[in-house]
Protein backbone atom coordinates (compact mmCIF):
# COMPACT_ATOMS: atom_id res chain seq x y z
CA UNK A 1 0.00 0.00 0.00
CA UNK A 2 1.69 3.31 -1.23
CA UNK A 3 1.61 6.22 1.37
CA UNK A 4 -0.99 7.74 -0.47
CA UNK A 5 -3.41 4.79 -0.16
CA UNK A 6 -2.92 5.07 3.74
CA UNK A 7 -3.60 8.96 3.49
CA UNK A 8 -6.89 8.69 1.53
CA UNK A 9 -7.39 5.54 4.38
CA UNK A 10 -7.01 7.99 6.92
CA UNK A 11 -8.80 10.93 5.33
CA UNK A 12 -11.71 8.01 5.21
CA UNK A 13 -11.28 7.12 8.85
CA UNK A 14 -11.94 10.77 9.78
CA UNK A 15 -14.88 11.30 7.38
CA UNK A 16 -16.86 7.94 8.82
CA UNK A 17 -15.97 8.72 12.36
CA UNK A 18 -17.28 11.99 12.56
CA UNK A 19 -20.65 10.68 10.79
CA UNK A 20 -20.57 8.32 13.63
CA UNK A 21 -21.69 11.23 15.20
CA UNK A 22 -25.07 11.59 13.52
CA UNK A 23 -23.91 15.42 12.69
CA UNK A 24 -23.44 16.06 8.48
CA UNK A 25 -19.84 16.01 7.33
CA UNK A 26 -17.77 17.91 4.87
CA UNK A 27 -14.14 17.94 3.21
CA UNK A 28 -11.58 21.28 3.00
CA UNK A 29 -14.88 23.84 2.94
CA UNK A 30 -18.12 23.59 3.47
CA UNK A 31 -21.05 23.38 0.85
CA UNK A 32 -23.40 23.46 3.73
CA UNK A 33 -27.25 24.64 2.74
CA UNK A 34 -27.78 27.99 4.56
CA UNK A 35 -31.42 27.29 4.88
CA UNK A 36 -30.54 24.13 6.95
CA UNK A 37 -29.99 23.83 10.64
CA UNK A 38 -25.98 25.13 10.88
CA UNK A 39 -24.71 21.65 12.84
CA UNK A 40 -21.61 20.12 10.97
CA UNK A 41 -18.72 19.31 10.69
CA UNK A 42 -16.03 20.23 8.55
CA UNK A 43 -12.03 18.50 7.96
CA UNK A 44 -9.42 19.28 6.26
CA UNK A 45 -5.47 18.80 6.33
CA UNK A 46 -3.71 21.68 7.65
CA UNK A 47 0.03 21.16 6.92
CA UNK A 48 2.68 18.97 5.77
CA UNK A 49 6.22 19.28 8.13
CA UNK A 50 9.57 18.02 9.39
CA UNK A 51 9.29 15.96 13.07
CA UNK A 52 12.02 14.69 15.13
CA UNK A 53 15.73 14.99 14.42
CA UNK A 54 15.76 12.90 11.45
CA UNK A 55 15.15 14.67 8.31
CA UNK A 56 13.74 11.73 6.79
CA UNK A 57 10.27 11.70 10.17
CA UNK A 58 7.37 13.70 8.92
CA UNK A 59 4.49 15.44 10.91
CA UNK A 60 0.72 15.66 9.31
CA UNK A 61 -1.87 17.93 10.96
CA UNK A 62 -5.31 18.02 10.35
CA UNK A 63 -8.15 20.26 11.39
CA UNK A 64 -11.51 19.36 12.52
CA UNK A 65 -14.24 22.16 12.77
CA UNK A 66 -17.34 22.10 15.11
CA UNK A 67 -20.07 24.52 13.70
CA UNK A 68 -23.28 24.56 16.00
CA UNK A 69 -26.14 27.20 16.31
CA UNK A 70 -26.21 28.76 19.26
CA UNK A 71 -23.57 26.64 21.70
CA UNK A 72 -21.34 23.11 21.01
CA UNK A 73 -23.33 21.05 23.95
CA UNK A 74 -21.13 20.78 26.88
CA UNK A 75 -19.11 17.43 26.37
CA UNK A 76 -19.64 17.67 23.08
CA UNK A 77 -15.70 18.44 21.88
CA UNK A 78 -14.67 15.85 23.86
CA UNK A 79 -16.66 13.28 22.68
CA UNK A 80 -15.55 14.37 18.92
CA UNK A 81 -11.58 13.90 20.71
CA UNK A 82 -12.25 10.39 22.12
CA UNK A 83 -13.97 9.45 19.05
CA UNK A 84 -11.28 10.59 16.32
CA UNK A 85 -8.22 9.61 18.43
CA UNK A 86 -9.66 6.02 19.19
CA UNK A 87 -10.54 5.61 15.74
CA UNK A 88 -8.07 7.26 13.49
CA UNK A 89 -5.01 6.63 16.20
CA UNK A 90 -4.70 10.87 15.14
CA UNK A 91 -3.20 12.68 18.61
CA UNK A 92 -4.68 15.82 19.96
CA UNK A 93 -2.12 18.55 18.78
CA UNK A 94 -0.51 20.32 21.81
CA UNK A 95 -1.59 23.49 21.48
CA UNK A 96 -5.07 25.39 22.74
CA UNK A 97 -8.01 24.98 20.36
CA UNK A 98 -10.01 27.76 19.59
CA UNK A 99 -13.78 28.80 19.65
CA UNK A 100 -14.59 31.40 17.40
CA UNK A 101 -17.94 32.73 16.65
CA UNK A 102 -20.01 33.63 13.24
CA UNK A 103 -23.09 34.74 12.57
CA UNK A 104 -25.43 33.14 9.73
CA UNK A 105 -25.94 35.22 6.67
CA UNK A 106 -29.19 37.36 6.73
CA UNK A 107 -29.85 35.88 10.30
CA UNK A 108 -29.21 37.06 13.50
CA UNK A 109 -28.22 33.55 14.81
CA UNK A 110 -25.04 33.24 16.33
CA UNK A 111 -22.59 29.74 15.79
CA UNK A 112 -19.93 28.45 17.87
CA UNK A 113 -17.12 26.69 15.80
CA UNK A 114 -14.51 25.15 17.52
CA UNK A 115 -11.23 24.44 15.79
CA UNK A 116 -9.28 21.08 16.58
CA UNK A 117 -6.02 20.19 15.43
CA UNK A 118 -4.71 16.46 15.11
CA UNK A 119 -1.53 15.22 14.52
CA UNK A 120 0.03 12.06 13.04
CA UNK A 121 3.86 11.16 13.00
CA UNK A 122 5.38 9.48 10.11
CA UNK A 123 9.06 7.56 10.29
CA UNK A 124 10.40 8.50 7.15
CA UNK A 125 11.01 4.60 6.66
CA UNK A 126 7.27 4.07 6.74
CA UNK A 127 6.66 6.09 3.35
CA UNK A 128 7.54 4.22 0.73
CA UNK A 129 7.00 5.17 -3.08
Amino acid sequence: MTSLTKEKSLLNKIQETLKSLNLPVYYGLSTHDENLDWNYFVFRRKSLGKAGTSRHDFRYSYLIYIIMENYIEEGFDTKVINAIEKNTKLKLADTEHIYDYIVKKNTDQVCEVLTLEFTKFVKGCAISE
